[in-house]
């Protein structure tokens, strides 16, 4: 093999890395725009079912207070005892 082809040899396999490389970096950053958004709007989604969950929760334990058998009666209010 004489000089001159060993250098291009060489430029190729740089040229080659530097490709590579590149195109790394790039599916690296389409990934994490993929990823951010997919996730981001997933989570919020999710967040917003929990707080909906929370509300009705809250709600249904405030009527269950509310129309409580074992509340308290007028004639308990009289009971000495």
């Amino acid at each position: 093999m004489n000089e001159w082809t060993q250098v291009f040899l060489g430029v190729i396999a740089a040229a080659t890395a530097l490709i590579v490389t590149d195109l790394a970096r790039r599916v690296d950053e389409t990934s994490l725009v993929i990823h951010q958004a997919i996730l981001t709007p997933a989570r919020e989604g999710m967040a917003i079912v929990a707080a909906l969950k929370a509300g009705f929760g809250a709600l249904r334990g405030l009527r269950d207070l509310r129309g409580r058998p074992g509340g308290v009666d007028d004639e308990d209010a009289l009971f000495i005892g």
